[in-house]
């Protein structure tokens, strides 16, 4: 890892996600998430349910960032039409990618 990547990382976790240092200690392996295509966006998409009152629960953040793609999108944003524009321009994903029925997701 880069030390700008690191920092730009912590920066975002700390500031924008509001993370303890602790917790980012314990969580460690959020650093080795992109923060462009998986942190970034899986944050703004919680955030967004949460507001909208969509989630029923509080989802644990380090399950929510470890699952996979497929997953988070069954989870999180298919079920949830007010979302799929906001994650597709987060990660550059097509509607339509994100709307079939299949199993695919964007690489």
């Amino acid at each position: 890892f880069s030390e700008a990547t690191t920092k730009k990382k912590l920066n975002f976790m700390m500031n924008e996600m509001r993370l303890e240092p602790g917790y980012l200690t314990s969580h460690s392996f959020f650093l080795t998430l992109s923060l462009e295509m998986r942190i970034v966006p899986r944050h703004e998409i919680l955030l967004l349910l949460k507001d909208k009152g969509l989630l029923e629960n509080n989802p644990s953040l380090s399950t929510v960032m470890c699952m996979s793609e497929s997953r988070f999108l069954n989870m999180f944003v298919l079920p949830f039409k007010e979302v799929h524009k906001v994650y597709a321009d987060l990660t550059g994903c097509s509607m339509k990618m994100l709307t079939q029925e299949s199993s695919e997701t964007c690489s």
